[in-house]
Order: structure tokens, then C-alpha cells, then sequence
């Protein structure tokens, strides 16, 4: 695992961890689920 930096606006970060929290799970955790399906929709990795 790598630790990486975002930087976004204050008012989203608010609202998607109040998101995260609400379906019971982390914004890291969110975040490379996000990432994983744009890597597999690009093709550049397998769904498993």
C-alpha cells in the first residue's frame, strides 16, 4: 500500500465522509474501489 494526497475542497471532503460513514465503510477504502473499477473500465486491469 502507498499513502497518496488529494486535494479537494473542504465541502466534499465534509460530505463524502458523512457519505462513507452512512454506507458503513472509509473514504480509503471508497476511494480505491473508485480507482480499481476505472482501472478494469480503461482496461488496464482484470476484474476478478
Amino acid at each position: 500500500m502507498v499513502q497518496v494526497r488529494i486535494i479537494m475542497p473542504e465541502d466534499y471532503r465534509r460530505l463524502f465522509k458523512a457519505y462513507c460513514t452512512e454506507i458503513g465503510t472509509d473514504m480509503s477504502k471508497r476511494i480505491t474501489e473508485y480507482i480499481q473499477q476505472e482501472l478494469i473500465k480503461a482496461g488496464k486491469l482484470k476484474n476478478d
